[in-house]
């Protein structure tokens, strides 16, 4: 069995039409190209992620992960394949951000944390815009762990250019954090 690389969606809860319609078209083409949706199972963005990947014509069992804050698993039932319920509250954040890599629309503090997270875990982070903190950061080192590193502005690029900045970022195989020093 092949690894399929994950790749987290992330945001705001309140995005608009033509926000969680980018998502779901997004989300079918990544899983169009082999690639696992994680998210973190609660609000429109997360359903419409899970739903878009299971529109793929080479969707399976295992592409769609939610990863929740809770112990329960019921806001993630009828649109994720798997459902983690960590009871780990927002502390989820840095398990759903260890994705191969991160993309973030919108948000507030919790997908800053998230965020945050992906930078200090050396994940690489696209923004596709929907204001909030993914399109404050866009082009941004946020602090001195990876200078060469900045948030990668998406916000104006059609859906095959995202996946080939995805698939340019996950070759260039970034080292994993091995522990805070």
């Amino acid at each position: 069995m092949s690894y399929k690389p994950q790749i987290a969606i992330i945001g705001s809860r309140d995005l608009d039409d033509k926000e969680l319609n980018l998502v779901e078209k997004l989300s079918t083409s990544l899983v169009d190209e082999g690639f696992r949706i994680v998210t973190g199972g609660v609000g429109s963005l997360q359903r419409s992620a899970h739903s878009g990947a299971k529109k793929s014509n080479f969707s399976g069992d295992g592409d769609t992960i939610a990863i929740l804050p809770g112990f329960d698993p019921t806001p993630a039932i009828g649109h994720a394949d798997i459902i983690i319920p960590t009871g780990l509250d927002l502390l989820r954040n840095g398990i759903v951000a260890n994705s191969d890599v991160v993309i973030c629309v919108g948000g507030g503090s919790g997908t800053l944390s998230e965020i945050s997270f992906a930078w200090q875990l050396n994940r690489s982070i696209i923004s596709i815009g929907g204001g909030g903190w993914s399109s404050e950061l866009v082009g941004r080192t946020i602090d001195h762990r990876f200078p060469e590193s900045e948030i990668i502005d998406c916000t104006l690029v059609e859906i095959t250019a995202v996946i080939a900045i995805i698939k340019t970022e996950i070759q260039k195989n970034k080292s994993r954090h091995t522990g805070i020093s």
